[in-house]
């Protein structure tokens, strides 16, 4: 099973060196009136969302988001590393390693340009 499996997102990278990112589970419950505690946090584990300035390191082949904002507390005023290849149509983004069960695992984040 995928970990962290997001359907639909958008990244943007202006060039004022500033980026924001929108993910999103598909098939996310609509609240029926005020929602409960269970569905509030349910909204939260569905969905991801961070912005601040980047910095490209081409030579290295990553990029650090520099998250001032964030939808979780406490990753605001952190970095996140993404490893990159680009093309002239996608820009995948992995992160680094990371361990689960006892395995390093790898995940990627495919964006495609949109016209």
């Amino acid at each position: 099973m995928p970990v962290d499996q997001y359907e639909d997102g958008f990244i943007i990278y202006m060039p004022s060196g500033h980026m924001a990112v929108h993910l999103m589970r598909t098939n996310r419950p609509a609240y029926r009136g005020a929602p409960s505690p269970e569905q509030a946090l349910g909204a939260l584990h569905t969905y991801l969302s961070y912005f601040g300035p980047f910095s490209v390191h081409e030579e290295e082949g990553f990029i650090v988001h520099h998250r001032i904002g964030n939808l979780n507390p406490g990753q605001v005023d952190t970095d996140a590393q993404r490893f990159f290849e680009l093309s002239d149509t996608t820009l995948t983004l992995r992160p680094p390693m990371r361990m689960i069960d006892g395995r390093e695992v790898q995940s990627a984040l495919t964006w495609e340009r949109l016209n």
